[in-house]
């Protein structure tokens, strides 16, 4: 009889262990409490996001920058997925992560590539890659919807915006142009050193 008491209370306290396990999963996924201040701490940061292991996050580019008074830590990184070992690593899309600094001085993720859970908004095209030359990040800016472009190609020497016609030098490799007006088609126009058109 006794038995027959204390199974509906196994099963309970099986079935509560469960739900905290979950609960606790859940809240580190949705919540990791990385930051970004050096570069250990945004490889694990964006490994947490990922669901990947640390060592799965490889950083191409760690930069600091300003804009409109408030000071941001930009990360450029290849996801290497171990389920294809063999995959090329020019086969790999460049993500990028942004980081803001805030009152206490660290620097607090506020968007990933792909992380649709920034203000309840989807980026499902937040980047895309011209001939390997240079990638695009369509995500959120202190004034809304902004771009960023990673420059991989050792030719490119100048960036142009098309449209505003405005350009920037980008003689440095790799090359992270931030904080530029947002525009669908992307239309950026690549010189070379010699001013010849390569994209």
């Amino acid at each position: 009889m006794e038995r027959r008491k204390q199974k509906p209370l196994i099963f309970f306290a099986v079935f509560l262990v469960i739900v905290i396990i979950f609960y606790i999963l859940l809240v580190k996924w949705k919540n990791p409490s990385l930051l970004g201040n050096d570069a250990e701490e945004i490889q694990e940061s964006i490994a947490v996001f990922h669901q990947m292991e640390k060592e799965e996050i490889v950083l191409l580019l760690v930069e600091n920058m300003e804009e409109a008074g408030e000071n941001y830590r930009c990360a450029v990184y290849l996801k290497k997925d171990k389920e294809s070992p063999k995959r090329e690593p020019s086969e790999d899309m460049p993500c990028l992560a942004v980081f803001q600094q805030n009152g206490k001085g660290d620097f607090v993720k506020i968007q990933s590539n792909g992380d649709r859970y920034w203000l309840s908004r989807s980026w499902e095209e937040v980047s895309w890659a011209v001939q390997d030359i240079y990638y695009v990040y369509d995500v959120p800016g202190p004034e809304g919807r902004c771009q960023f472009v990673y420059v991989k190609d050792e030719r490119a020497a100048v960036l142009r915006d098309e449209i505003s016609e405005e350009s920037y030098d980008i003689r440095e490799r790799p090359c992270l142009i931030p904080f530029l007006p947002y525009d669908q088609n992307g239309r950026f126009l690549v010189e070379d050193a010699q001013g010849k058109r390569i994209a």
